[in-house]
């Protein structure tokens, strides 16, 4: 008792309010650090070099934050601070297009020069900064899309999409879209310039760098590079005007796509579970006679009387 009746007259806090100072101080540090990380996290070993924490002092901060709910440890040895209203998705990547660029073809025709002038003469329609070109820009699913005319009639398409890419089969959705604005043009006269296809994982982190490059074709790369809250896995490739229509794309993505297959694989299943339900039916009628139940009798080669005929060699 005289201790404490001397550190209070000597106006220094008790212990206990020294200690939990601390603490609140070590949590307002952890929840900035961990902040700049966003849903990415944080490793322990991370967070005790960065934070200036020692040992002991993280191991109660992280326990604290565990139990009172503002942070997560979504998986072993990875810390994230929690934020209102969201939880972490450690889900299967997804499969998204963005960078798509197409083009028209390159000569002069009266069906170029048509759709070309219908779009100049838009009221929304702008100049390029040189003067080569005119520009008019719509909206596709919340994502800017500009249609660029040329002096010579080209029309190139632009969809900006980095941020926002769309799903596999939605190409299809696109290709439509398009063709209803470049009319009488369709999908087999727009040619693919450029097109990414990525894979997004959410609750990844490349630990020791921050992206990684290959070039391993004259035409394509592929990259690896942390993208806000996980990891995109992308390919980019170009293609000379003639190459790739949009149509065979959207084709190629149909087939290809996760859920494309998915559906292919639900229907051959669906398919097989009717023909084999076809063919007890058929066996079940040829065991039984006429509604009496009597079984038809069996000539010498074992073939019922009439089954050719029904069977469409009659």
């Amino acid at each position: 008792m005289a201790k404490f009746h001397r550190s209070r007259q000597s106006g220094e806090p008790p212990e206990s309010h020294r200690r939990a100072k601390v603490l609140s101080q070590a949590v307002g540090s952890l929840k900035r650090l961990l902040a700049r990380y966003e849903e990415v996290g944080a490793s322990r070993a991370e967070l005790e070099s960065e934070s200036g924490l020692s040992l002991g002092t993280l191991k109660r901060v992280l326990a604290l934050g565990l139990r009172q709910g503002w942070l997560e440890n979504p998986t072993r040895g990875q810390y994230v601070l929690k934020q209102p209203g969201v939880t972490i998705d450690n889900r299967e990547g997804r499969e998204g297009v963005h960078g798509l660029v197409l083009t028209t073809l390159a000569e002069p025709s009266p069906l170029l020069r048509i759709v070309s002038d219908r779009l100049r003469s838009r009221p929304d329609s702008r100049p390029g900064e040189t003067g080569r070109w005119v520009s008019v820009y719509s909206d596709w699913k919340n994502r800017v899309v500009e249609f660029r005319v040329y002096r010579t009639d080209r029309i190139n398409i632009y969809i900006a999409s980095t941020r926002q890419p769309y799903e596999w089969h939605e190409v299809e959705e696109l290709a439509g879209w398009l063709t209803a604005w470049l009319s009488p043009f369709d999908s087999d006269h727009l040619w693919v310039v450029e097109i990414g296809l990525n894979v997004d994982y959410k609750g990844l982190r490349m630990k020791g760098c921050r992206a990684m490059e290959w070039k391993a074709w004259r035409n394509a790369f592929r990259q690896l590079y942390e993208k806000k809250g996980g990891v995109r896995d992308e390919i980019h490739r170009w293609e000379k005007p003639g190459a790739l229509s949009l149509s065979v794309m959207v084709r190629t993505l149909k087939e290809g796509s996760k859920l494309a297959q998915r559906e292919r694989i639900e229907k051959h299943i669906t398919e097989q579970l009717r023909l084999e339900a076809e063919i007890e039916r058929l066996k079940a009628q040829q065991a039984t006679g006429p509604a009496t139940g009597e079984k038809k009798p069996r000539d010498p080669a074992g073939v019922l009387p009439g089954e050719a005929r029904e069977g469409g060699f009659g």
